[in-house]
């Protein structure tokens, strides 16, 4: 059995991640706070004071999300506030703040899905344009690693 902390996987790529359970900024309890061990002596603890979309609202069961693809470690869904004509996003279910601490497999089983995402698309959507990305520090706009597939071109009344 899987147990959720507030929507995310704890992390067992690079410590433990556990509830925070105090109330920040009036937020939900339950933020996280990353533990990693540097040696035997020294601990850094460090607190994500950002609202993370992902693990508060896209991997909640009852979700309002129109699901692309789903396994026991990955979710792609169509982003709820679109850039681009179709705009997908694809994250690890895991509590993974951006792409330096993604370990290497998963990032690889990240791509693997957007490959086949990318491969099922039709000519039409190919030619209209595709960008994969993500982002990293003040671009990132939730503290959690997520991948965008834009297809088409951007929406006019895009934020």
């Amino acid at each position: 059995m899987v147990k959720w902390y507030n929507g995310c996987l704890p992390s067992t790529s690079r410590g433990f991640d556990y509830p925070w359970p105090h109330n920040t900024q009036n937020r939900p309890m339950g933020r996280f706070c990353a533990i990693r061990k540097i040696s035997d002596n020294n601990v850094i603890m460090s607190h994500q004071d950002d609202f993370d979309f992902y693990c508060e609202v896209a991997l909640k069961p009852d979700a309002d999300i129109k699901k692309v693809f789903e396994n026991e470690r990955i979710l792609a869904f169509h982003n709820t506030k679109p850039y681009w004509e179709t705009h997908i996003v694809v994250i690890p279910k895991e509590h993974i703040w951006d792409l330096r601490h993604l370990p290497p497999a998963l990032l690889a089983e990240l791509m693997a899905v957007v490959q086949t995402l990318c491969q099922n698309l039709e000519e039409p959507a190919i030619s209209s344009g595709v960008q994969v990305l993500t982002n990293l520090g003040s671009r990132q706009d939730t503290p959690h690693f997520h991948i965008h597939i834009g297809i088409g071109a951007p929406l006019q009344n895009s934020v």
